[in-house]
């Protein structure tokens, strides 16, 4: 089995529930509000372990009770916490989320010590924790010149990189030879994709001829699509499910997707496998208290989950 290294953001989540989103210029009442553990990297690299994945994190907390709390619960989640750094000068990363009754939600990041992952920080880490046994996952929560060298030391080190591009930026078309599996939702690969108003197939099919070898579409309650060079779109179905708090399912999916191709599945059936992770963890509220475990998998999906 591959082991997977989660490079990524920490933050502390701040959930607001309300009735319905508000409209610009318009002030709403909470009907609660909740604290929890998030940040891409960290959802990521839990949903992975939770689903069998030996995954290690790089990333950085600042040295405060969120911090604390961060630390506590992504080793609890079975992650190896020691490419964490600490930092004295910035504090811990902040996302506050609202989220509606039909489970829709709005996200604002205040990156805090995420901008601490530096390319320097990232050279010291990754040089003893990837080869060609390795996993890579990561998102565009830290700064972009650490992604961009991330992804390039990743491959000269030959391990299989795959690029959650959230929240999506343009890339650099050299960066593309570098992503095994880019995992955009519709709206940021109408960002990546300069075929932006074109269907899936062609958007990704752009992103392809940069040099990615896969793009796997995420499609909500749709389920995701596979496009490989030439081969069009092929469509994973989501099982049918009550979605109550969309939150975190993509880094749910993101998460599964890695853990399932870490321990040999192919491709099809990895992604199958992360998209019933995904539509699992929509059915009750917050991030990963939401994400199923290899058992729960089993159990709500029979034993070919």
């Amino acid at each position: 089995m591959k082991n997977i290294v989660v490079v990524g953001s920490l933050n502390q989540d701040i959930s607001i529930s309300v009735r319905r989103l508000p409209v610009e210029g318009e002030t709403v009442l909470a009907r609660a509000v909740r604290k929890g553990i998030g940040g891409k990297g960290a959802n990521q690299a839990i949903a992975a372990s939770r689903l069998g994945g030996e995954v290690s994190m790089i990333g950085f907390v600042g040295n405060d009770s969120a911090g604390n709390e961060m630390l506590e619960a992504v080793k609890g989640g079975g992650v190896d916490c020691s490419g964490i750094g600490i930092s004295d000068r910035e504090r811990t990363g902040k996302a506050y989320i609202t989220v509606d009754d039909a489970g829709r939600n709005t996200i604002v990041v205040d990156s805090g010590a995420n901008s601490c992952v530096t390319p320097e920080f990232l050279e010291t880490l990754l040089h003893d924790r990837i080869d060609a046994n390795t996993i890579v996952l990561m998102q565009m929560e830290i700064p972009r010149e650490s992604l961009l060298y991330g992804i390039e030391y990743a491959k000269k080190r030959d391990a299989f990189v795959i690029l959650n591009p959230a929240p999506a930026a343009k890339l650099p078309r050299e960066v593309y030879s570098g992503i095994d599996i880019l995992t955009p939702n519709e709206t940021e690969l109408a960002i990546l994709s300069s075929a932006a108003g074109k269907d899936i197939s062609a958007m990704s099919t752009d992103l392809v001829k940069n040099g990615t070898a896969c793009v796997v579409v995420t499609l909500g309650a749709e389920g995701a699509g596979i496009i490989l060079n030439g081969t069009g779109v092929r469509r994973v179905q989501a099982p049918s499910v009550n979605a109550v708090d969309t939150t975190g399912a993509g880094d749910c999916f993101n998460g599964a997707l890695a853990a399932a191709l870490a321990q040999g599945y192919r491709l099809d059936d990895a992604v199958l496998f992360a998209v019933r992770a995904a539509s699992f963890s929509v059915s009750s509220f917050g991030t990963i208290t939401s994400y199923p475990d290899e058992s729960q998998m089993e159990m709500t999906f029979g034993g070919n989950a």
